[in-house]
C-alpha cells in the first residue's frame, strides 16, 4: 500500500536487518483465551502451535515465542493467566495477495491445533484486519453487482420495452468480467503486481464502461433499424458511426488509468493497470462480441427451413436406398436448390445418395457441372470459401459417377401406379 522508500517502511526494514527479525514488517498476533487458564494441556497445544508455525516456511518468517522467556512472558500473558498472544511475522506486505494467503495459513494452523479444546484462537494485526476488510468488501461488491445489474436491466427494459435488449448488455458484461478476471490472473501469475483491491475496481469499471459501450451501440443500431436499414446494414452502420466514439472513449480512459501505473503507491499502481484491463476488455467485447450477437439473433435461425430439409433429406434417402428412378433428378436439383444454411455439410450426404444410383446418375452430369460452376463463382449470401468447397465436392462426385459402370436395377413410381 505504501512505497518501499517510505521512511516508516525503511525504518522497519533496517530494524529487521539490525536485529535479525525477518518478517517483522508484516506482523500478526495470535490471541488465545481459555477460561481454565494456561494449563499443562493447553501449554502443550501452544507448543505444538509454535512448532507448526516454525515448520511453515512458505508463509511464516518469524515466530516470537514470548512465553518461552520469563522476561517477556509477563508481557504476553494476562494477570489471570487466561489470555495470551503470540507475535508471528509472515510473508508478503500489507495489502498484497501473499500476505492474505499468509493470514489464511496462520488462521488454519491455529484452528487446527486447538480444535476440540476450550481455548479460543483469534488472529489479528494489520494484515488480518486488512484481509477481513477486503473479504467484507468482496461480499458487498457481490451484492452491489447484483443490484447494479438489476437496476440496469430495469432501466433498459423501460427504455427499450424488450426483455432481450435489457438483458443483452448484462450478457456482454458478464462474459467480459469472466475474461477480465482471467487476464488479470494470468498477468499476476506472470509477475505483474496485484493487490486485493484490483478485482473490486476492475469489476466496477467493467460494469460502468461495459454498460456505456453496449448501450451506445444498441441505441445507434435501433436508430438505423427505424430509418429502414436491414439488420446487417444496421449493425454495420452502427459500428462505423458509434465505433469511433467508443474507441476514442476507451483509449482516453484506458490511457488515463495506465498513467496510474507510474504512481509510487502500490495500490494506485495496481488499480491503474487492472482498470485499464477492464476498459480494454469492455471495449473489445463491445466492438466484437456485441455486434456478432446482434447479427446472430436478428438473422434468425431457420428452424422451419431446417425441419423441412430434414423431411426432404429423409425422403431422398428413401428414394436412393431403393433406387427409385425419379430420385436421380431430384437429387441433382437439390444439390443447388438446398438453402445455404449448413449446406456445406448437407451437400456431402446428397452426392453420396446420388452416387448410389451408379452409372444411372451419369444422365445428370451436365446439371452437376452447371452447379459446380455456380458454386465456383460464389453462391449469393454464402461464404465464398465454403461455396468453392461445395464446387470441389460436386466435381469429385462427378468423377466418381463417370468412373463407375455399376447399374443397380431401378424402380419407377410411374410403374407403381
Amino acid at each position: 500500500l505504501i512505497p518501499r522508500d517510505a521512511p516508516s517502511l525503511q525504518t522497519v526494514e533496517r530494524m529487521s536487518a539490525a536485529f535479525g527479525e525477518q518478517g517483522s514488517k508484516t506482523l500478526l498476533f495470535i490471541a488465545m483465551e481459555d477460561p481454565n487458564g494456561l494449563t499443562a494441556a493447553t501449554q502443550e497445544r501452544y507448543d505444538q502451535l509454535v512448532a507448526r508455525l516454525q515448520d511453515e516456511k512458505d508463509h511464516v518468517l518469524q515466530v516470537n515465542d514470548l512465553l518461552a522467556d520469563p522476561v517477556t512472558k509477563a508481557q504476553a500473558l494476562s494477570a489471570d493467566e487466561k489470555a495470551w498472544y503470540l507475535p508471528v511475522g509472515v510473508a508478503g506486505t500489507l495489502g498484497d495477495p501473499t500476505a492474505a494467503e499468509s493470514v489464511k495459513t496462520v488462521r488454519s494452523i491455529g484452528a487446527d491445533v486447538f480444535a476440540g479444546s476450550s481455548t479460543t484462537v483469534q488472529v489479528t494485526g494489520p494484515p488480518a484486519t486488512f484481509s477481513d476488510m477486503i473479504a467484507s468488501a468482496e461480499h458487498d461488491l457481490l451484492l452491489i453487482s447484483i443490484a447494479t445489474a438489476a437496476v440496469i436491466a430495469v432501466i433498459l427494459l423501460i427504455v427499450y420495452r424488450s426483455v432481450f435488449t435489457a438483458l443483452l448488455p448484462l450478457l456482454v458484461i458478464g462474459l467480459s468480467l469472466a475474461v477480465g478476471r482471467g487476464v488479470l490472473s494470468a498477468l499476476g501469475e506472470m509477475g505483474m503486481p496485484v493487490s486485493q483491491f484490483t478485482v473490486a475496481f476492475m469489476t466496477a469499471i467493467l460494469l460502468g464502461a461495459g454498460t456505456d459501450y453496449t448501450v451506445f451501440l444498441i441505441s445507434r443500431y435501433h436508430d438505423y433499424l427505424r430509418s429502414g436499414a436491414g439488420y446487417d446494414q444496421a449493425v454495420t452502420r452502427a459500428m462505423i458511426s458509434i465505433g469511433k466514439v467508443i474507441t476514442a472513449s476507451a483509449l482516453t480512459v484506458g490511457i488515463t488509468f495506465l498513467v496510474m501505473s507510474f504512481a509510487q503507491m502500490g495500490v494506485f499502481r495496481t488499480i491503474g493497470v487492472s482498470a485499464a484491463i477492464g476498459i480494454g476488455v469492455a471495449y473489445l467485447a463491445g466492438v466484437t462480441l456485441l455486434p456478432a450477437i446482434l447479427e446472430a439473433i436478428t438473422v434468425r435461425a431457420p428452424s422451419g427451413i431446417m425441419f423441412a430439409h430434414e423431411i426432404r433429406m429423409a425422403g431422398l434417402e428413401l428414394f436412393s436406398r431403393h433406387h427409385v428412378a425419379e430420385g436421380i433428378e431430384l437429387l441433382a436439383d437439390y444439390v443447388r436448390d438446398m438453402k445455404p444454411h449448413a449446406s456445406e455439410h448437407r451437400i456431402v450426404k446428397v452426392v453420396e445418395m446420388l452416387e448410389k444410383y451408379g452409372a444411372h446418375a451419369q444422365q445428370v452430369i451436365p446439371t452437376l457441372e452447371e452447379h459446380a460452376a455456380f458454386f465456383d463463382a460464389g453462391q449469393p449470401n454464402f461464404p465464398l470459401r465454403l461455396s468453392k468447397d461445395k464446387a470441389k465436392i460436386v466435381r469429385e462426385s462427378i468423377a466418381r459417377i463417370e468412373a463407375t459402370d455399376e447399374r443397380p436395377p431401378l424402380i419407377s413410381l410411374k410403374k407403381l401406379r
